[in-house]
């Protein structure tokens, strides 16, 4: 087989300092996707990847853009934003997606899904810990505990 000595292929030097940058299989690691009806489920399932993977002051915001005077940084921290907020953009439904695709950053589409489920979930957990603490067995009926049943076991959105 011959070779072409003049071809060349530019190899980009990898060395100890170069950071890695970290992908996540949201297929494999984020099992639940993200629906109008269960993001508590998913954002614990999410906090989990990212921390673990140390990558949550992306979407905090505690981890900050470096400036053009450290290029290399900045373009490192550029690529694991946007494979953070692919990650974030595969792992919810279609329905949700189109809600948040216009977000350039991950921390924009954390705080979009954050405005727009967490109040909600916030609120269901608020009604359902009234309704627990005001329920007594006394006198009522299995038919009155069944109805409680149903108010557990309903999807949040039947309540907003």
């Amino acid at each position: 087989m011959a070779t072409d000595a003049s071809a060349t292929i530019a190899v980009p030097e990898i060395n100890s300092s170069t950071p890695t940058l970290i992908t996540i299989n949201a297929t494999a690691q984020l099992p639940v996707k993200l629906t109008p009806t269960n993001y508590p489920s998913w954002r614990a399932q999410f906090n989990a990847l990212l921390y673990g993977y140390d990558l949550m002051g992306y979407v905090d915001g505690s981890s900050l853009c470096p400036s053009t005077t450290q290029p290399v940084l900045r373009t490192f921290w550029i690529r694991q934003d946007q494979l953070l907020l692919h990650a974030i953009l595969a792992s919810v439904s279609p329905q949700v997606i189109s809600l948040i695709a216009s977000a350039k950053t991950s921390k924009e589409a954390w705080d979009k899904l954050l405005r727009l489920f967490a109040s909600k979930a916030r609120a269901r957990v608020l009604g359902l810990k009234e309704r627990l603490t005001l329920l007594r067995r006394e006198n009522k009926s299995i038919s009155e505990f069944q109805q409680f049943s149903w108010f557990l076991r309903a999807p949040p959105h039947i309540f907003h």
